[in-house]
């Protein structure tokens, strides 16, 4: 699903290997197949590691925002194909407000939205060339390195931007410049210089290596004697004269994050640094300095790789921003068949001949995840079983049970529950998936016993073929398969089959499924 808004925005160059993750390669990688023993135990630690990792989707900088507007500037490309030029503006002018609101005006997707708004105002006809190559050149002050979008590159806006490039303006950035001598410029031998250590009462693990070209995460804990107010984060990508200032966000007591952007780590190294302010705005806190900042050295990685090859300039450019895992829904229903035996719920002095059975009438599953990757996700889950089919038995002296009217009524229903770890393979919208589940409950069976049938219906009048449930479990597990089907970036359908063991009732079940799924 989250793979439509970069296909929308730019198109994946040819020889790319495919990847499930939309945008940079951080989340490119397949995840390895798990082999071997100790399935319920691995279930159970990845499951509890999935929750505890929710509170690290906030570390990276407004990521909620970056893909709203990712998703504006698709649409405005799709408007400008159609030629509906005040559209495409309406959505542009929509994702850089956006910018401004969440602090993104240094952010590479400022830049890109910059260049789309440029190539639609050249659509409205040659009279606007001035004010296109306006917009290429903010475009260019935020991010020097950007190149056209290849998708729009056609001779009449490659002119525009060449000539945008050839006189950028100086433009004033949203946030603070840390003043740094003019000496520390790319031309500049570059001196070793020892960071400052981090004050007291703020703890932060500095960072010396990360990946090129992928946003580098920043989390900082505060002590409550600092009376922390704000935490700034200071980088200067390589070559820069100045630092640029963001504020992190505290997304829970004394917690902060944020990231250096991916348009800061294009070179070879990126510096940095942290300082704490409190309420009156004085600094109680630093881990670095201007100075003295911690230097991060930026290696080539799996970004670099998946820009290689023979793909044209335009093509092999900096992708756009990564959209992180997100929430999934779904909602199933199904039914299934599994080998019943041991004895009857009601009858239960009778011993089931051993056989399969029928879990109808059916069962619905919702379910609740959290992918910590794209391509892994970490879910609980329902099984919710109507059982119909079975009959009353009427209990006969001696055995006197089940009320006054000696009637006992089947079981109507069961119950399981599930933690569930489902591995995403291929690319939207056909996404095959294999996956584990491990939990407990119930399961329920249909089995005869046809040397009952004269106690068998709520009319002693009128006797019927003894059907009873068998139950199964408590302890299920068992693996799964499966595809999800994308009808749209946030919606699909599923078709799935799960395999089930219970014990220490035994049983070898099969549920086959088939429901819908949303992610947000």
């Amino acid at each position: 699903m989250r793979h439509y808004i970069r296909n929308m925005v730019e198109p994946l160059p040819q020889g790319r290997p495919p990847s499930r993750s939309p945008y940079l390669p951080r989340f490119s990688c397949r995840l390895p197949r798990r082999n071997g023993s100790g399935v319920g135990f691995v279930v159970a630690v990845l499951v509890a590691a999935g929750l505890a990792a929710f509170p690290a989707r906030t570390q990276a900088q407004d990521l909620a925002a970056i893909e709203a507007i990712t998703k504006l500037n698709a649409r405005a490309l799709e408007e400008y194909d159609n030629l509906n030029f005040d559209k495409a503006r309406k959505s542009l002018n929509e994702a850089l407000d956006l910018c401004s609101k969440k602090g993104l005006d240094n952010h590479a997707i400022k830049a890109r939205t910059l260049i789309h708004v440029g190539v639609v105002i050249l659509g409205g006809g040659i009279t606007e060339r001035d004010a296109a190559i306006k917009e290429f050149q903010k475009a260019l002050a935020v991010d020097p390195n950007i190149k056209l979008t290849s998708r729009v590159a056609n001779p009449e806006v490659q002119s525009a931007f060449d000539e945008a490039a050839k006189s950028v303006p100086t433009m004033p950035s949203t946030d603070s410049p840390v003043e740094t001598p003019a000496a520390q410029t790319r031309a500049t031998p570059k001196v070793a210089v020892e960071p400052e250590a981090p004050t007291m009462g703020l703890e932060h693990t500095a960072i010396k290596s990360a990946a090129q070209g992928a946003a580098i995460p920043i989390s900082v804990t505060t002590d409550a004697a600092l009376e922390a107010k704000k935490v700034t984060l200071a980088y200067r990508p390589e070559g820069a004269a100045e630092f640029v200032r963001v504020e992190l966000k505290e997304y829970s007591k004394g917690n902060w994050s944020g990231s250096i952007p991916d348009s800061a780590t294009e070179g070879d190294e990126v510096a940095y640094a942290l300082s704490v302010q409190n309420e009156a705005g004085e600094a109680v806190g630093t881990h670095g300095s201007p100075e003295a900042p911690i230097v991060i050295t930026l290696k080539a990685g799996r970004h670099a790789e998946k820009d290689s090859g023979d793909a044209e300039p335009e093509e092999a450019e900096r992708a756009e921003p990564v959209l992180l895992p997100t929430w999934f829904f779904g909602l199933s229903v199904g039914s299934g068949i599994g080998w019943a035996s041991g004895y009857g719920d009601v009858n239960n002095q009778d011993k089931v001949t051993p056989a399969f059975g029928a879990s109808k009438l059916g069962h619905v599953l919702p379910e609740v995840g959290y992918f910590v990757s794209p391509d892994l996700l970490l879910s609980l889950q329902l099984r919710i079983q109507s059982v119909s089919g079975a009959t009353p038995f009427r209990s006969t002296p001696p055995m006197m049970m089940c009320g006054a009217d000696q009637v006992c009524e089947p079981a109507k229903g069961a119950l399981a529950a599930f933690a569930k770890m489902t591995w995403l393979y291929g690319e939207a919208p056909f996404l095959p998936y294999l996956s584990l589940s491990m939990g407990a409950g119930q399961i329920r069976h249909l089995a005869g016993f046809p040397g009952k049938n004269d106690n068998c219906g709520s009319n002693i009048m009128m006797p019927v073929k003894c059907v009873d449930t068998v139950t199964a479990g408590p302890i299920l597990f068992g693996p799964g398969a499966g595809f999800i089907l994308n009808a749209t970036p946030n919606f699909g359908f599923t078709v799935g089959v799960n395999t089930l063991l219970g014990f220490p009732q035994f049983t070898f079940h099969v549920d086959v499924n088939a429901g819908i799924v949303i992610e947000i």
